[in-house]
């Protein structure tokens, strides 16, 4: 017997969040721990998308809310689309 589930389901946290929730998170973890953040940046799609989103979650907030340093380290990972 062979059962067919079809297709995966796609999830994606957009389902149950939109991205002022995400900023919100963003701000709320910045504020719940002291040290500095660390961001590593390669270039890529999912550094950048991180990137993008902590700048957003903090663009046009007050001073006082961005109190500890938020640094952007470049990495690179060396994973490149091979040239053929």
């Amino acid at each position: 017997m062979t059962v067919d589930f079809g297709p995966p389901k796609e999830i994606s946290v957009f389902d149950s969040r939109t991205m002022q929730d995400i900023y919100r998170e963003v701000r709320q973890l910045y504020k719940s721990n002291p040290q500095p953040w660390v961001i590593g940046y390669s270039g890529g799609k999912d550094s950048t998308t991180v990137l993008q989103i902590v700048w957003k979650a903090f663009e046009g907030s007050p001073v006082e809310d961005r109190w500890k340093p938020v640094f952007v380290i470049a990495s690179d990972t060396k994973v490149e689309t091979p040239v053929f």
